[in-house]
């Protein structure tokens, strides 16, 4: 009979019930020759209310585990524990057969050891993780993972990154070193079948299995923002941030407009699907100048000009934009029809009645053009082709070039193309 002289009135007959039930009813111990029984209480099963906080004792002190996942250790077994474990872990996921990954190991104990027990030889480790964000053991039974009597040691393991690394990870490591990456170690593995890549695919960042507000932000934002195209932004914004759609909306559509916006004067080639002409010594020059200025030089290099001057109907402009991706202005200067990214710039029977252009801008490597509302703006030059039907008419159109040195200019600057009447491609 226990002593119960610290307790008084109904405290020590309520203490002498609780003494009586102990010696009456001990708990079952599951062993090897006894199969676990299958779980009959939410006081020891796996709910959807656990939690990753480290407690290793409940309210007033008692035994509780909660947690994710959970790190034992069986010392100074008699016989391997498999089938218990494995009965143990059935019970469980009977119903839910994906919800644990286990890994259990036994090591043997070195007989030079001097505590060394030749009756009980076996230490055995198990490192069990639920793979359900919203899960975990939750158990108050202290003797629930009991063997032969032997009450192991439980370790809680966060799944989150901590300073030291990653708790789950490093058990992990423990128990893989005993196996061996091909089984080529003593000590075997025991019971289940979690594997490195799986136990990566579990872990979480954050606290409490969750990312943080700010690595949150951080991982979706960088995920947002490398969408290609406007459709794929819009789409992948209301995946990871579907309320911000619908308070934030005008930002994120003003960043949309801005970042994917189409680049409305770059065009791209248009292949001309017809014979040249057997004369084409026209076509020959025009394609030196494609081959000297167009591809070789890249950006920061100033290019000459082609002019090609011919007859209206002979091709001109079908050749000019078959080249490669282009800017095409016609008849009227307008600097919103020009792309930095062209391959080339194209300049179609521009009137002098419209406005004057500086020939020697379009031979820079930088120039500033002058928009609409007199607004001017600073661009890369491309190789720049002007197309027109005679001299006259398209040098009246520059603003820059006069008298003989203007000539000078010209001849230093300019490839003049003479097609007059003389086809680009044999039309049917």
């Amino acid at each position: 009979m226990p002593y119960l002289g610290q307790f008084s009135g109904a405290a020590r007959v309520r203490e002498a019930r609780r003494e009586q039930l102990r010696s009456a009813s001990p708990l079952p111990v599951p062993s090897e020759a006894t199969p676990a029984p299958e779980p009959s209480s939410s006081r020891h099963t796996p709910t959807d209310q656990g939690s990753e906080e480290l407690r290793g004792t409940g309210p007033n002190g008692r035994f509780r585990v909660q947690s994710r996942a959970a790190f034992l250790t069986w010392s100074k077994l008699r016989d391997e524990p498999t089938s218990g474990l494995v009965a143990r872990y059935e019970a469980f996921c009977r119903d839910r057969p994906n919800h644990w990954a286990t890994l259990a190991v036994v090591e043997r104990h070195d007989p030079e050891e001097p505590s060394f027990d030749p009756d009980r030889p076996l230490h055995v480790h198990a490192l069990t993780i639920s793979q359900e964000r919203k899960g975990g053991w939750n158990t108050q039974n202290a003797r629930f993972w009991d063997f032969e009597g032997n009450h192991p040691n439980i370790l809680q393991k966060e799944l989150r990154d901590g300073p030291g690394g990653n708790p789950a990870r490093d058990a992990f490591n423990y128990l893989w070193k005993h196996v061996g990456e091909e089984g080529e170690e003593v000590d075997d593995l025991m019971a289940g079948d979690l594997m490195l890549e799986r136990l990566e695919e579990i872990l979480v960042k954050g606290r409490g299995g969750k990312r943080s507000r700010q690595q949150a932000e951080l991982e979706d934002g960088e995920e947002i923002v490398g969408s290609r195209t406007r459709e794929e932004f819009y789409q992948t914004y209301k995946r990871l941030r579907p309320l911000d759609m619908t308070k934030s909306w005008n930002s994120i559509r003003a960043y949309a407009e801005y970042t994917y916006k189409a680049d409305a004067g770059l065009l791209p080639a248009i292949p001309v699907d017809l014979e040249e002409p057997e004369y084409q010594e026209h076509i020959d020059q025009a394609d030196r100048w494609f081959a000297q200025e167009v591809r070789p030089k890249g950006p920061g290099m100033r290019h000459r000009i082609l002019v090609i001057e011919g007859e209206t109907g002979t091709g001109k402009t079908a050749y000019a934009r078959s080249k490669g991706s282009h800017s095409r202005m016609c008849n009227v200067w307008n600097v919103a029809a020009l792309s930095e990214d062209a391959d080339i710039w194209i300049l179609d029977d521009m009137v002098s009645t419209n406005g004057k252009y500086s020939l020697k801008a379009l031979s820079q490597y930088e120039a500033d053009f002058t928009g609409r509302y007199q607004r001017v703006k600073t661009m890369k030059v491309r190789p720049t082709v002007i197309l027109g039907n005679s001299r006259a008419a398209i040098t009246k159109c520059w603003s820059d070039i006069e008298g003989e040195e203007g000539e000078a200019w010209v001849a230093r600057n300019v490839e003049w193309v003479y097609s007059g009447g003389r086809p680009f491609f044999v039309f049917p």
